[in-house]
């Protein structure tokens, strides 16, 4: 069983101790081991925890949430990454998004930055780009720390162009929000730098479509660092943030990604296995 770095508080307010919440994950996989259709659907420790973190040890909204996410993928599989790293290499060598290195924000979330303004959208469709940020996330998403924090996200949109704005599209925008509200993350915090005008057009596009928690997710920083840095220490951040940090060196963290294609591989062959199955069922 993994240590927990702070206290696990759950649904209720109360602090739950190491066997508290071996019971949660052992409650929650008999819950699933009892249905048949989720035979094959990942159960190990650290796959359950995702979802008991990001809804407050409830292990019968885990259980829903589990259905609802593998549901998602069901009903729309292109948006969702199969395979290895290396068999995205042409995308994730790209340098458009990465995770920052051994550190976190002041609330103790990993950095997660995407150079969205720099997508090269002849190159990448959106369903593309989903899958190659869910390799990155599947890279941290069983750290013990990271389950309890959850993520920030650095969504830099310097260089968006007219032809980013055509991705967004109702059923893309729809996608996007479903996803953002069943990905099993203890909490997705999103940090908007080197806004526009059309960035100001697309947010009022997406904006009807988001939910109210996930609006209250959103930051808009502009290109003023001292914003950003409330939420986000300067000692951790590169220099094109304002921060003190050292530079992003994308042949470095591409290589950590790639350094972990076998694990990341056979996590997600286990969910889509899961998840084939599930439907058969």
């Amino acid at each position: 069983m993994p240590s927990h770095s702070k206290t696990i508080v759950d649904f209720s307010g109360k602090e739950l101790t190491e066997e508290d919440i071996k019971d949660c994950i052992q409650q929650l996989r008999e819950i699933l081991n009892a249905d048949k259709k989720f035979q094959n659907v990942r159960k190990d420790d650290a796959y359950l925890l995702r979802f008991l973190h990001c809804t407050d040890f409830s292990v019968h909204q885990a259980y829903r949430r589990i259905d609802d996410y593998i549901g998602l993928l069901l009903e729309h599989p292109e948006w969702f990454a199969t395979g290895s790293p290396i068999d995205y290499k042409d995308l994730i060598d790209q340098n458009t998004r990465t995770i920052l290195p051994g550190v976190r924000d002041r609330d103790g979330r990993r950095i997660f930055v995407s150079k969205l303004g720099e997508f090269n959208v002849s190159r990448m469709s959106p369903q593309q780009s989903a899958k190659v940020d869910e390799l990155w996330l599947e890279l941290i998403m069983d750290e013990p720390e990271t389950q309890g924090t959850g993520l920030s996200v650095i969504l830099d949109m310097k260089g968006y162009s007219l032809r980013m704005f055509r991705w967004l599209t109702p059923s893309n925008i729809r996608f996007g929000s479903r996803k953002a509200d069943l990905y099993p993350c203890k909490e997705l915090v999103y940090h908007v730098v080197n806004t526009s005008t059309l960035i100001s057009a697309s947010v009022k596009l997406i904006w009807p479509f988001l939910t109210a928690k996930l609006k209250e997710r959103f930051h808009f920083h502009f290109d003023d660092w001292e914003s950003l840095h409330k939420h986000i220490t300067p000692d951790v951040l590169p220099p094109e943030y304002g921060g003190t940090g050292p530079e992003l060196n994308f042949k470095k963290l591409n290589q950590w990604l790639y350094d972990n294609s076998e694990q990341v591989y056979e996590n997600l062959k286990h969910q889509h296995v899961g998840a084939i199955r599930h439907k058969s069922q």
